[in-house]
């Protein structure tokens, strides 16, 4: 590999690529080359590197520059173990490690083997370094070392969760658990269900379900561009009261332009631009929750950061409010007494990242408030997105 940098004629060296996201090299290894230290476009995008804390924030500002921006700057890009573009997700350190092991790559990544990630199994892999060798033990002591309690020998157990100290939604239900306590971006790992075992339950409904609830709905609107599209959804309940949020007053004055001309009365709220649209629901609103029955909690959402993520505002929306029938089979479920909450089943593109976030100390002690205890190998499943219905 070393040989490879020193004799190539790109500017740019990598020893693995990924297509998640977007086409990158990734940056645990890689070379810039006697020439490339030549080229003004790598020397200026050097020169604005800084010194950041956040992981995520890492890989979204360098990781994820991308091969096609770089390309298009002149930069050219050697790939020494390019991934497979046939299989999705595919991580040549991960889902394709025996393929990469097989071409020669000289490393097992440590979160192959200390945690459960999606599509892959570190079944064999004593065997791509010989079997009961020094290194082997090396790995082993390494991983253990590393890991949280679930030790290396569970790793090729199966992934339905046993009832002690585990919270099982279901009988046959199978769930990942994510073994280490933090994720690749440094978030809390969770235990979250497989979409292949995660129940829903389809609306609308195949017979009639008309209900004679107030409902109304809690909208917090940031981008107001995105607000009449939105709108178009809500009209379908009928008789529903509009409450708005928003954090200035500029905006306050194009939201009331913009439902007036849907024929809607809101009451428009401002709000400073804390706790994204969270804090305006629960603190916001408490004086409106003991006069309706049933509500639906909104926000003029766009995803900007991720191009998979584009459909998922209308999916959520055309789930919880794509028609009349929707709505009266969504209230229907809320009209029973154990049901507070309904949501949307998890996009599929949101559902392999499904965990805790950078939140799950403060949502212990929130708990602790209240009496219950949290453990972060219990199953966690919540409206992604935070689109609901909602029993006031």
């Amino acid at each position: 590999i070393i040989k490879k940098i020193h004799s190539s004629l790109d500017h740019i060296v990598a020893l693995t690529d990924s297509h998640e996201v977007l086409h990158h090299f990734q940056s645990f290894f890689w070379a810039i080359t006697k020439k490339g230290l030549q080229e003004k476009a790598l020397r200026e995008w050097w020169s604005w590197i800084g010194s950041v804390k956040n992981k995520d924030t890492v890989i979204a500002t360098y990781e994820l520059y991308g091969i096609e921006r770089w390309t298009a700057q002149g930069v050219s890009i050697d790939v020494i173990f390019p991934a497979r573009t046939d299989v999705a997700p595919y991580n040549p350190t991960l889902q394709g490690w025996k393929d990469s092991v097989g071409r020669g790559f000289p490393f097992l990544k440590v979160q192959l083997l200390r945690d459960r990630v999606r599509g892959t199994s570190p079944k064999g892999w004593q065997k791509s370094i010989a079997n009961g060798s020094p290194l082997q033990k090396l790995i082993e002591s390494h991983v253990d070392r590393m890991g949280t309690k679930h030790q290396l020998r569970q790793i090729a157990a199966t992934t339905t969760l046993s009832k002690k100290g585990s919270a099982v939604p279901a009988p046959g239900t199978q769930a990942f658990r994510y073994t280490s306590a933090t994720n690749f971006y440094g978030a809390s790992s969770a235990v979250v269900a497989s979409q292949e075992t995660d129940r829903a339950l389809e609306v609308p409904f195949a017979v009639s379900t008309q209900t004679k609830a107030k409902t109304a709905a809690i909208i917090h609107v940031f981008y107001v561009d995105m607000l009449p599209s939105l709108l178009e959804y809500v009209k379908r309940v009928k008789g529903i009261a509009v409450f708005i949020s928003t954090d200035t007053d500029e905006k306050r004055l194009l939201i009331e332009e913009i439902c007036r001309a849907e024929g809607i009365i809101p009451t428009v709220r401002i709000f400073p631009n804390r706790g994204r649209d969270i804090a305006p629901f629960l603190l916001g609103f408490t004086d409106v929750f003991d006069d309706f029955d049933y509500i639906i909690h909104l926000h003029t959402k766009k995803s900007p950061h991720e191009v998979r993520l584009h459909g998922w505002r209308d999916y959520l929306l055309a789930t919880l409010l794509g028609s009349t029938e929707i709505v009266e089979s969504i209230q229907c479920i809320l009209d029973d007494s154990s049901v507070g909450l309904v949501f949307a089943q998890h996009y599929p593109e949101v559902r392999r990242v499904l965990n805790w976030g950078f939140d799950f100390d403060l949502a212990k002690k929130l708990m602790s408030r209240l009496g219950a205890p949290l453990y972060q190998d219990q199953r966690l499943d919540f409206p992604s997105s935070s689109f609901f219905w909602v029993k006031a």
